[in-house]
């Protein structure tokens, strides 16, 4: 009996998380929203579009001018983190694990002069926002794997089939069927197609 009325409550709440992102975003099918995932729109509807087949665990946050796009059978684990100021696209098939950031911009000035000028606004000005600081699309490509607490930075491409291991900083381009590791993560294998 206990364990009835609990699994009622977890569909209820399941239920209301995902008509909660149906406001802020467009969905496909099947999508899964975790119970600490979150979405932060500032734009329209369609600025953030989720395929089918969906698990978000972690949180999405889109600017003012920002586009979101996750594709099919995509999952998106706890405490993953994904702001876009300008574009940040996510293909099908894309497994990003915990504690994964990944953001289109720096989040602050780089100018000392601006950061001065933020923190003595109590970042409570239009100082504080993403626009205020550099900016560059980021594209992953189907079926990438990136691994427990991953950075992508802003201008990063991931190519199709790679894999990005734990802990690494992404800064450059990822080639398609590739392994990176490290900080700055560097190609320490390549993966054979052929066998795939």
């Amino acid at each position: 009996m206990i364990k009835s009325i609990l699994k009622l409550k977890t569909i209820i709440k399941q239920n209301y998380k995902s008509r909660n992102f149906r406001k802020k975003a467009l969905i496909g099918k099947s999508f899964y929203a975790g119970p600490n995932s979150s979405c932060v729109n500032w734009n329209s509807q369609e600025s953030i579009n989720i395929g089918n087949n969906v698990t978000l665990l972690g949180k999405l946050h889109c600017a003012e001018k920002g586009k979101i796009k996750i594709g099919d059978f995509t999952r998106i684990e706890f405490r993953t983190e994904i702001g876009a100021a300008d574009s940040i696209s996510i293909g099908k098939c894309v497994i990003i694990s915990h504690d994964v950031y990944i953001y289109d911009n720096n989040n602050h000035p780089i100018s000392p002069v601006e950061r001065e000028k933020l923190s003595l606004s109590s970042f409570n000005h239009e100082y504080n926002s993403w626009y205020n600081s550099s900016i560059s699309s980021v594209k992953i490509e189907d079926n990438v794997w990136i691994g427990m607490n991953c950075i992508i930075l802003k201008g990063v491409n991931i190519g199709e089939g790679a894999i990005v291991a734990a802990g690494s900083v992404v800064t450059k381009d990822v080639p398609a069927f590739s392994i990176v590791a490290g900080n700055p993560a560097k190609v320490v294998k390549h993966i054979n197609k052929e066998k795939l």
